[in-house]
């Protein structure tokens, strides 16, 4: 057999025999572990996963498992998988819409089975899971894809977690150039295993502990006799008995094997020189998604960090285990003498014992002791002391000043910003620089703190004030009287003053002079509307919006149109139905949730879509049936109906228009300009025709109030800038001056696709709305330096959100 292929069974044996009650990563879950058909590099496998909840899984919860970079998991689908609770196999479905017990769904690196609701799936306390990937799938799935392999041999840690309570595990995977050799990767029923022959039937790990008796017999006590007149009676027969030294007349060879001074028995020089075998041990603690060494035994509270030992001789190792707070964590060996794996800190004042197991019998021990740090506080004063602060914004920079920069915490496993509990506390793992915390929350003035980190923990105590609240001083009861009167007083010489002014002359031409004016602005308005706002289109909305309220009364199903980029739903999209014979058969058109529904009788159809500033069909997902946030969506083709009075409502995604008519500088600032117009237009016209009513009431005047009143209603929904949650802020780096008028431009990163583009108003705001998926922006103005920020990273979004960064741009030349 090959050296290389020895090696690597050692290796693979000697993870397989640690103790059955080691755990590697977290104790949250027990006897987690995997059985892979293969553990060959490049190689599809199939994998069995197999562990005891320590914790309930509810229905609506996720199993989540995470596979490194490295594993391609492309082909996997529904079909590929089992799951099984003590025994019974789970239906299996790609979502939960149906009455299946799970849903199972793929995203990049992870593996995630949903525990549908209402359908029986929740897995209780103490349950054995058993999760079957690949050809090994045969419940309820066909099982045809299995996982391949990373190219590289290394120890790879698989993550099991759950997303609502406290399942957590870890699984080491040792991926090899070469598996032949009959190594299982079964769990040992045993509950012992401690020996290097615990195996059994496994011949690899026995040839270690060998070399200990085998210098007895070796033919190198021949120099020994040398000095001495007779070496015929030493040679050969002499090797025969163990007790040497009690034969022997020389005292020479006189350490015995495992003897207690830290030596070997084995003589492998000349003479009496005995060879020593280093038992040092040294440790190295990384935190951070292992990117920071921590050089100080200063640990944040609940951590999980990676432990990395070095061995001097690792050749008579036979196991290294790390035991923390009385429980033990088996390490895996990953080579040149190191063993890791993942410790979890959740107390930081016990110490850290690692413990090394060698063959021959002995143990080396090394004690570690850690100092829990406390975390950094955001709190407010009140009656002098600290009260913690909820729901504060962390925003943690790197540098200081107009040089900082965000920190990008997502390298370090970590992410930034975040927003505070009701404890008030945070810290970060980071390397040693200067960095600034800047923290705010509506209602307080924000904050910022430079913090210059020696110890690889960023931390600070921050106080918010609170601003001020409006003072409302309530009058004393008994001066009610005192006020009411006055009033009623001021409310009647009004009413006369009103009466008199209508009477004069020239304020009854001025009312005839208003009249043309105020019919002049309502045509105006009506016009842009009409031109820039879609006013046909909303009007064709409120005739067609009754059939979706009455949906969704009843709880039907309802389609949506969609950005197939950022998934926000997009209102007042004009969706047209058409028959096989491409006749127009109904139209309707989306609500501010992006709804929609038809009902149709049997035939065969196909839907259009159309937006001003959207392209129908969608080029981004074409031919894809399920998306992030939607499933059954449509991007073109046809739909058969085999039931009368059937409800069509696919999801729809339709793809941002990359025209230089919906992006240009002049075109977002015209259409700002139109938006501000039409506001005061319709103020002023309703103010206009309130003052004609005062002065000629009438009929035909109270129809102009009442005209002016929609008309200003219908520019407040279809001109209405929809506020965001938060406002990115773009300045001067120089001068911390807002600059207005910057354009600001989304895009997609895959296929660099322009989604949206806006510009800063007046105080240097802007803001998108995104959901799930990778983006990045530009920063563009008339003599400043063109600013890009990537990657902006919201592809783990439960729902969309806003995407505000703060930028300062730098003058050309500067």
């Amino acid at each position: 057999m090959r050296v290389a292929l020895k090696l690597s069974i050692l290796f693979i044996s000697a993870v397989l025999l640690l103790p059955a009650n080691f755990v590697f990563a977290s104790t949250t879950v027990t006897d987690v572990y995997d059985q892979p058909s293969s553990l060959k590099v490049s190689t599809s496998s199939n994998h069995r996963f197999v562990f005891t909840t320590s914790v309930a899984i509810p229905a609506a919860d996720m199993i989540t498992i995470t596979f490194p970079s490295g594993f391609d998991l492309t082909s996997i689908i529904e079909d590929d998988v089992d799951i099984s609770d003590d025994g019974i196999d789970l239906t299996t479905a790609s979502d939960c819409t149906g009455v299946d017990q799970v849903g199972f769904s793929v995203s990049s690196q992870s593996l995630i089975f949903e525990i549908c609701a209402g359908d029986g799936g929740s897995i209780v306390l103490g349950s054995e899971v058993i999760i079957e990937i690949g050809t090994n799938a045969s419940a309820y799935g066909s099982g045809t894809n299995r996982i391949t392999n990373p190219a590289g041999a290394a120890t790879y840690f698989i993550w099991l977690t759950s997303s609502t309570n406290d399942l957590f595990g870890s699984v080491p995977l040792p991926i090899v150039s070469d598996d032949d050799g009959n190594v299982s990767l079964s769990i040992p029923a045993s509950s012992g295993g401690s020996s290097p022959g615990g195996g059994g039937d496994d011949p690899s790990p026995e040839p270690e502990p060998s070399p200990e008796p085998q210098p007895e017999p070796s033919p190198e006590p021949e120099p020994e006799p040398e000095p001495s007149p007779e070496p015929s009676p030493e040679p050969e027969p002499e090797p025969e008995p163990e007790p040497e030294p009690e034969p022997s007349p020389e005292p020479e060879p006189s350490p015995a094997p495992g003897s207690d001074d830290g030596t070997t028995s084995s003589d492998l020089g000349s003479g009496s020189e005995v060879e020593q075998i280093d038992r040092s041990i040294q440790t190295e603690i990384r935190v951070g998604d292992k990117q920071i060494v921590l050089a100080d035994d200063q640990v944040i509270p609940d951590s999980v960090v990676d432990i990395i030992v070095t061995v001097g001789d690792s050749s008579i190792v036979e196991s290294v285990v790390a035991i923390v707070d009385d429980i033990s964590y088996g390490l895996i060996g990953i080579g040149d003498g190191k063993y890791e794996g993942l410790v979890d800190l959740s107390d930081a004042t016990q110490p850290l014992t690692i413990v090394v197991s060698y063959t021959d019998g002995q143990t080396e021990t090394l004690v570690r002791e850690f100092s829990g740090i406390s975390r950094g506080l955001v709190f407010e004063k009140i009656d002098n002391q600290q009260t913690p602060i909820e729901g504060a914004v962390i925003i943690v920079y790197e540098g200081q000043g107009s040089d900082r920069v965000q920190w990008g915490a997502m390298s370090y496993g970590q992410v930034n910003p975040i927003i505070t509990s009701s404890s008030g506390a945070f810290a970060f793992y980071v390397p040693n620089n200067i960095y600034t915390i800047h923290v705010g929350k509506s209602g307080y003035g924000d904050a910022d703190v430079v913090v210059n980190v020696s110890n690889n923990i960023l931390r600070a105590s921050i106080e918010l004030i609170r601003l001020p609240a409006e003072i409302v001083v309530e009058e004393p009861s008994g001066a009610v009287d005192e006020v009411i009167q006055p009033a009623i007083g001021t409310i009647v010489n009004i009413v006369e003053t009103i009466d008199d002014v209508r009477n004069l002359p020239l304020v009854q031409a001025v009312a005839d002079i208003s009249k043309p004016v105020a019919i002049a602005s309502v045509i105006t308005a009506v016009g842009i509307l009409s031109s820039s706002f879609n006013l046909l289109t909303f009007l064709r909305y409120l005739f067609s919006s009754p059939a979706l309220f009455f949906a969704r009364r009843k709880k039907k199903r309802i389609g949506t149109i969609y950005n197939a980029i950022t998934k926000i739903p997009i209102d007042l999209a004009t969706i047209r139905l058409f028959d096989q014979n491409k006749k127009l058969i109904k139209t309707t058109v989306s609500d501010r949730q992006g709804h929609y529904i038809f009902k149709a009788h049997p035939g065969i159809y196909t839907i259009e879509v159309k937006k001003a500033g959207f392209v129908f069909p969608s080029t981004y997902l074409q031919g894809k049936i399920t998306d992030v946030l939607f499933t059954d969506i449509y991007t073109n083709g046809v739909i058969e109906v085999k039931e009368d009075n059937v409800l069509i409502a696919a999801n729809i995604p339709i793809d941002p228009s990359d025209a230089d008519a919906f992006h240009t500088p002049k075109k977002l600032i015209l259409k700002r300009f139109l938006r501000l117009f039409l506001h005061s237009l319709a103020i002023f016209g309703l103010v206009v025709s309130i003052v004609i009513f005062i002065i000629q009431p009438s009929i035909t005047t109270l129809a102009f109030v009442v005209l002016h009143s929609l008309v200003y209603l219908v520019v407040a929904i279809l001109t209405h800038w929809h506020k965001k949650k938060g406002w990115g802020i773009v300045a001067d780096a120089s001068k911390s001056k807002l600059l207005a008028n910057t354009v600001v431009r989304l895009f997609e990163p895959a296929f660099n696709r322009l989604i949206e583009s806006t510009v800063t108003d007046a105080k240097g705001r802007y803001a998108f709305m995104a959901g799930p998926n990778q983006y990045f922006m530009t920063f563009e103005r008339p003599g400043y330096e063109k600013q890009e920020v990537r990657p902006i990273d919201f592809s783990s979004n439960k729902e969309p959100d806003v995407i505000s960064v703060d930028v300062s741009l730098k003058k050309v030349g500067n």
